[in-house]
């Protein structure tokens, strides 16, 4: 789910190395978007992340 254009819409997420896997839930960070509902993500990077 990503807020995206004023809302919440749900995408479909693929690994941008096409190989990683990252469980449901996890924060990742989007790479590329890929219309119409496709982005490709990779893990989040140590200094992004934060407590929540």
């Amino acid at each position: 789910m990503l807020a995206f254009q004023g809302g919440t819409n749900a995408f479909m997420a693929c690994p941008y190395d096409g190989t990683s896997y990252y469980p449901v839930g996890e924060r990742v960070l989007v790479m590329y978007f890929e219309p119409p509902q496709t982005v490709y993500v990779e893990a989040m990077p140590e200094f992004l992340k934060h407590d929540e």
